[in-house]
């Protein structure tokens, strides 16, 4: 069974976030998070369905003296999904530090975009 983190966050501000949310649905790679689900939005409030982090990059190395082993493989997991977003998905991270990269089942994953914004939109 996977463990989900579930958070309801307002969206009263407008439907740049809803349209936001649409793009990260479709990014499908194994080191970035994988939005699971979104609810409607109701009293200007969506739930947002992910899974599970065990921990995040900061907490890790305030846990742990990293290896040589664990640099290689957590440089290389970012790197990857940095990869990934750059040129097949055209999106910018904005928001990369220690936080919001987790460990999910073992894998490093890039989360939380801050504002996700298509380079193509933004050079019109």
């Amino acid at each position: 069974m996977a463990h989900v983190h579930k958070k309801g966050i307002d969206v009263s501000n407008g439907s740049s976030f809803l349209q936001q949310l649409e793009g990260l649905k479709a990014l499908k790679h194994e080191n970035i998070l994988r939005l699971l689900e979104e609810s409607d939005a109701k009293e200007n409030k969506i739930s947002i369905v992910t899974p599970l982090c065990e921990i995040n990059l900061r907490e890790f190395i305030n846990f742990k003296i990293l290896c040589l082993q664990d640099i290689w493989r957590i440089g290389k997991n970012m790197l990857d999904g940095l990869n990934y977003l750059h040129t097949e998905a055209n999106i910018p991270h904005g928001s990369l530090k220690p936080r919001n990269i987790l460990r999910i089942d073992g894998v490093w994953k890039l989360a939380h975009f801050g504002l996700v914004v298509d380079r193509h939109q933004r050079e019109m």
